[in-house]
């Protein structure tokens, strides 16, 4: 709205009139003979152009625009700034631009800007894009005021640089060298292990994530990287799907390096893994949530007592009444304040952890649903009203050790894929029946039993976790198999032969023979093709060489003795690092220490790519509704391999 003549009249009487603000004080003797007047300080505030003081009292003040009187209670000018931001917002505009461009000269005046190529600003911006980077936070965020205003203060001569310039400069130069390092790495890695899987966004925008795993030969561990997250456009099939990791691959200059694929262990993945040619395992993880679901969706003791459970917690966390008396109880019996856990379909642990905590707030959960409000709630319902906790916490007690599988078979930093086997027979042995079982537990854990036989039939016999179970220093006599030990198991006993799980250190031995001599040869072959060797002497008949306890000791550069040397050595602790052993013995065992180098990189399950669900769902939000695809990868790739 525009100042009409009037009010623009008014304001340079303000400006010009003897009565005005700005006048200067008398002081005659007249004036100086009564009392003493409070002198008035100089109004700088540019609001003060359109009010007048009225009677001398500056807390009595008139607007010359509309006539109106505010009576102040302080000096404050903040009350006349609103009056003039709801009344004469054309008035307000000017006075803002006006305070701005005083503001800008103020800081022009006072402080030189630092040149964005200056080592203050480029380490002032790093920090910004960290900040942004590590919080999955939106670009906007560098045109925030609240933003620049805490840079104002805490360096007043550096000035944010706008959205563009982070895309285009400061993110694409960060990747640049992020990726010519991850890319260098890769080149170094004895082997690589690729996971993949594709997830759909919040935005309905499908994703296809791709992480590599190698042995880090300097620090002793598994080190990984996250190659992409790509959108996926199309039809998912398995032939998109593996054209999409060849040209990764490629891109990469690893194609050579690929030792295994995991993957979730749906249709298509299982033909992408035959497809792709390099080795493919399904995610064991996978398979444990597939053989659970079965039973805890399936079983119709089990579905009633979970129903139950989630009605209470749904209506626990949707009620503010019931949620603020759980609290209540809580306090009452001395225990911190929280929520009940809901579950989701899609992971079986959120199952356990759900009834982890409802069993946990037993007493909380029995005192709310004496309560009227509960009880209430629960007249009309179709779900059983009575809390089965018996049978809560024998189904808990049982599903512990399949929720500590999954967890140990998630790792990143150790070779994961050589316990699958002791996880999976230590799980099997969990289910035999005790003597305080239930019916509904021995039910339970029949069914359990069955599913795992059915899920995992070809475990025992699968090359790559035989192969690299035998060369985990931890693992390779295969001790948990050693068939006396089931013998009065007989539950265990039975699947375990199912599955011909005691024919697997055989088997593992004779395919790590078959590694072994393949590398064996390459390296034989390099060794008398480029270097020339020197013409050595017979060896010396030597009778120890053949006494029984020290024959496979004997140093020798034979095949057969680093074999049947690592064959006869003790396992080491299963809390100790295996690449570490290696490391320490590479030299005793040159060519399977390269065989374990190589192949203990493979990981036992996709959850490194399932990681990134979360990840991807935290860019694709609402706050990020504009972010491209393209940024989103860069912005994931920089936040986990940084």
């Amino acid at each position: 709205m525009s100042m009409d003549s009037s009010s623009s009249s008014a304001t340079n009487s303000i400006l010009t009139s003897p009565s005005s603000t700005n006048a200067p004080i008398s002081t005659s003797p007249s004036s100086l003979s009564t009392t003493p007047r409070r002198i008035l300080k100089p109004k700088r505030s540019l609001v003060w152009r359109y009010f007048n003081v009225i009677n001398n009292d500056e807390l009595n003040v008139e607007c010359v625009l509309c006539s109106s009187t505010i009576i102040r209670k302080s000096t404050s000018t903040s009350n006349l700034l609103h009056h003039i931001q709801t009344q004469h917002n054309s008035e307000y505009q000017n006075i803002n631009k006006s305070m701005k461009s005083k503001s800008q000269m103020r800081t022009t005046e006072s402080t030189p800007r630092l040149p964005l190529s200056s080592e203050r600003s480029v380490h002032l911006t790093k920090l910004i894009a960290d900040f942004i980077i590590y919080n999955y936070l939106p670009l906007s965020i560098v045109e925030s005021p609240q933003l620049q205003v805490i840079f104002q203060e805490a360096e007043p001569s550096y000035v944010i640089p706008s959205r563009k310039y982070f895309v285009n400069k400061i993110f694409q130069d960060m990747y640049s060298e992020i990726q010519q390092n991850a890319y260098n790495e890769l080149q170094l890695a004895p082997g690589i292990c690729l996971t993949t899987d594709i997830w759909t966004s919040q935005a309905n925008q499908a994703y296809m994530t791709v992480t590599a795993h190698f042995v880090d030969l300097k620090n002793n561990k598994i080190k990984n990287f996250v190659l992409e997250t790509k959108e996926f456009s199309g039809n998912h099939t398995a032939e998109r799907i593996v054209e999409r990791l060849n040209n990764l691959c490629i891109d990469w200059s690893i194609s050579d390096k690929i030792v295994c694929l995991v993957t979730d262990t749906c249709n298509t993945m299982r033909k992408v893994g035959k497809d792709f040619g390099k080795g493919w395992i399904g995610c064991t993880d996978h398979l444990i949530n597939l053989s659970v679901n079965d039973v805890i969706r399936k079983l119709d003791e089990v579905k009633a007592m979970l129903a139950t459970v989630r009605y209470i917690v749904t209506f626990t966390r949707e009620t503010h009444l019931a949620i603020e008396m759980l609290n209540k109880y809580q306090k009452s019996f001395g225990f911190i304040e929280r929520n009940l856990i809901f579950d989701v379909k899609t992971r079986w642990n959120s199952t356990f952890y759900m009834l982890q905590r409802f069993i946990e707030e037993k007493n909380c959960v029995t005192a709310c649903l004496n309560e009227r409000l509960f009880q209430k709630h629960f007249i009309n319902v179709k779900v059983s009203k009575v809390v089965e906790w018996d049978g809560l916490e024998q189904l808990l007690s049982i599903l512990e050790p399949f929720e500590a599988a999954t967890r140990k078979l998630a790792s990143d930093s150790s070779p994961t894929i050589p316990i699958i086997l002791p996880v999976i027979t230590t799980l099997i042995t969990s289910l035999e029946y005790r003597d305080a079982d239930s019916s509904f537990q021995k039910k339970v854990k029949d069914n359990l039993r069955l599913i795992i036989q059915k899920r995992f039939e070809e475990l025992y016999q699968d090359k790559l976790i035989l192969l690299c179970s035998v060369l985990d220093p931890r693992w390779k006599d295969f001790s948990f198999l050693n068939r006396s030990l089931y013998q009065s198991h007989n539950e265990t006993l039975v699947v375990l032969n199912q599955l011909q799980a005691f024919d697997a250190r055989n088997l593992a031995y004779l395919l790590l023979e078959e590694q072994f001599n393949i590398l064996f040869g390459n390296t034989s072959t390099v060794s008398q093709s480029n270097v020339q060797q020197p013409e050595q002497k017979k060896k010396e008949f030597d009778l120890f060489d053949i006494m029984i306890t020290n024959n496979i000791l004997t140093p020798t550069n034979s095949r057969d003795a680093e074999l049947l040397m690592y064959e006869n050595e003790r396992e080491i602790h299963r809390n100790e690092n295996p690449l570490e052993w290696w490391n320490a013995n590479k030299i005793k065992f040159p060519i399977l220490s390269k065989l374990a180098f190589k192949y203990l990189c493979i990981t036992g399950t996709s959850a490194p790519s399932e990681r990134m669900f979360s990840a991807i769902g935290h860019l694709t939000s609402d706050r990020r509704s504009r972010l491209t695809p393209e940024n989103a990868d860069i912005l994931l790739f920089l936040n986990k391999n940084s």
